[in-house]
């Protein structure tokens, strides 16, 4: 039998066993991409936020928690610690807290789970064919991803450009996107007439 081919004969009742290749999201972006301590993927079904990079963290408790992680392709981690990471959001700095340090996780994972508990908000979008996601939380957008594959990816660097510092432009451009991207004026409008 030539390598990769199948072979023709094979009993479709075979005892062999077939790999279950349809729930692999995170496997293949890690090997279709490389890695950034800048990068974190929005995990609906992460229960806290994790990464491997050592460097990102801000405090660090090196002793495991205990916590077992399993990902996509059945792979199963123990997490090494627990600290705080803080990512730099252009002039404002954004501290994740309990975030779990898991030796062998190839991509940073944000919980969405642990975002909600702490009373961020998260807003997805699709405008001109562009599918994002805002995380705010009050009338401040922290952040925005955009969806990567099947995936939505917050870029720390490109991020920044939404983490604005003045608390009337965060509010505006919230507004902006929660009336599925009004314009200005109307926005003003809409102002006016106390709407």
């Amino acid at each position: 039998r030539q390598k990769g081919h199948i072979d023709a004969q094979q009993d479709a009742t075979s005892d062999e066993e077939v790999p279950d290749t349809t729930h692999s999201d995170i496997v293949l972006v890690s090997q279709t991409s490389q890695p950034s301590e800048d990068v974190w993927l929005i995990d609906l079904g992460a229960s806290k936020h994790m990464t491997d990079n050592k460097k990102l963290f801000h405090t660090l408790s090196d002793r495991p928690t205990g916590d077992r992680i399993t990902i996509a392709d059945n792979q199963e981690y123990i997490a090494a610690g627990i600290g705080d990471v803080i990512i730099p959001l252009g002039t404002r700095r954004c501290t994740l807290t309990k975030v779990l340090y898991v030796l062998g996780l190839t991509s940073n994972l944000l919980s969405l789970s642990q975002l909600l508990n702490h009373r961020m908000q998260v807003e997805f979008f699709v405008e001109k064919g562009v599918k994002s996601c805002i995380i705010s939380q009050g009338e401040s957008v922290i952040a925005q991803a955009f969806l990567k594959g099947r995936l939505f990816a917050l870029d720390a660097v490109t991020s920044s450009s939404v983490a604005l510092s003045g608390s009337t432009a965060e509010s505006t451009e919230l507004w902006h996107f929660r009336y599925g991207h009004l314009s200005a004026g109307a926005l003003h409008q809409l102002s006016v007439k106390e709407m």
